[in-house]
């Protein structure tokens, strides 16, 4: 369980790889966007009033992310994915403190060496 909870999250977060591996694929934009603002308010400890704004966000994100689907091409979809993914960071500054912002940045790291770790596993 926490393995797929470490997916789910990284690849809601990380860029690249993360779009195009997505074993979440059937879930909808708002469940990825609810699993998110769970994970960010649990684990970056959210004040009450970010708790919407943070809600808000993940689910603009989440659907463009999802509008992903229909581009063609696995680099023009990570091309994208990494710029969709750099628009929400600039926009999590604006809403995080900087404190939260560096915890986000620490998790999305460490997040993304297990996925590192796990895929060397796997070949």
């Amino acid at each position: 369980m926490k393995k797929k909870i470490i997916i789910a999250f990284f690849i809601s977060i990380v860029t690249l790889g993360a779009f195009a591996q997505n074993p979440n694929s059937d879930k909808t934009p708002e469940e990825r966007a609810s699993f998110q603002t769970e994970w960010m308010t649990e684990n970056l400890t959210l004040f009450e009033e970010q708790v919407p704004k943070i809600d808000s966000l993940n689910l603009v994100y989440a659907k463009k992310m999802e509008a992903l689907k229909e581009i063609q091409g696995r680099f023009n979809q990570l091309r994208e994915a990494k710029k969709i993914a750099g628009e929400k960071e600039d926009e999590l500054k604006q809403i995080l403190t900087k404190d939260q912002f560096k915890i986000y940045q620490d998790k999305k790291s460490e997040l993304r060496e297990k996925m590192k770790e796990m895929s060397e596993e796997n070949r």
